[in-house]
C-alpha cells in the first residue's frame, strides 16, 4: 500500500488518478487513506481533481477530519465537473455535511443551472440553518431554468417551518409554468406546520 501511495506524488497525472481510482474502488477499506485523498482535491490536473472528489464520497461513510471543509472549498474550484462531483459528495454525507452549508449557500446562485441544482440537493440532503437556507432558495425560484427552479422549491420544503420564509416566492412558484415547480411549490406549502 505504502508504494502505491507514494505514485500519489507522481509527475504523470495518469499515474495520480490510477491510485486514487484504486482506493474508490476499494470503498471503506480505504478509509485511513482519505486524508491523502484529500490532498488530490488540490491537483494540477482536473480530472485528478474530480476523481479524488468522488473517491472521498465512496470510500467514507463517514467523512475525516477537515473533508467537508476541503469539499466545500471544492465548490469554488475552476472546472465544472469537480463543482459538480463536489456537490454530489456533500449531498451524499448529508446532514454529516453541516460545515459546508456557508460554502453552498455562497454557491446557490452563482454560475452554471447544473451546479446550482447539485448544490441545492446538497442543501436539501443536508437539512441545516434553514433561515439561512430558505431565503437564498427562494431567490433560485425565479431562476430562467426551470430545473434550477425545481430543485428550489424541493429543497425549500424540505426545511417544514422555515419554509414560511419563502412563503411569497412559494405562493408564485406554485404558479409556475413548469408542473414539476409548481407540485414542489405546493407541496412545500402544504408542509408548512400551523402556528
Amino acid at each position: 500500500m505504502d508504494d502505491m501511495l507514494r505514485n500519489l506524488t507522481n509527475s504523470a497525472p495518469q499515474i495520480r488518478l490510477i491510485v486514487v481510482e484504486t482506493l474508490e474502488n476499494l470503498g471503506p477499506d480505504a478509509y485511513a487513506q482519505a486524508p491523502v485523498v484529500m490532498e488530490r482535491l488540490a491537483d494540477s490536473d482536473p480530472i485528478v481533481r474530480w476523481a479524488a472528489t468522488r473517491a472521498l464520497g465512496r470510500i467514507n461513510g463517514k467523512p475525516v477530519p477537515g473533508e467537508i471543509e476541503a469539499l466545500a472549498r471544492t465548490l469554488r474550484d475552476r472546472d465544472l465537473s469537480v463543482r459538480m462531483e463536489a456537490a454530489l459528495t456533500l449531498e451524499a454525507f448529508a446532514e454529516q455535511a453541516a460545515a459546508a452549508v456557508p460554502e453552498l449557500v455562497r454557491q446557490v446562485n452563482v454560475g452554471d443551472a447544473d451546479v446550482r441544482i447539485g448544490v441545492l440537493h446538497a442543501l436539501g440532503a443536508i437539512r441545516k440553518n434553514g433561515p439561512q437556507v430558505v431565503p437564498v432558495a427562494a431567490r433560485a425560484l425565479s431562476h430562467p431554468d426551470r430545473r434550477v427552479r425545481r430543485a428550489a422549491a424541493e429543497t425549500i420544503g424540505r426545511f417544514g417551518a422555515d419554509a414560511r420564509l419563502a412563503l411569497d416566492a412559494l405562493a408564485q412558484a406554485a404558479r409556475d409554468g413548469d408542473a414539476d415547480v409548481r407540485r414542489f411549490a405546493s407541496e412545500a406549502l402544504l408542509n408548512i406546520p400551523p402556528r
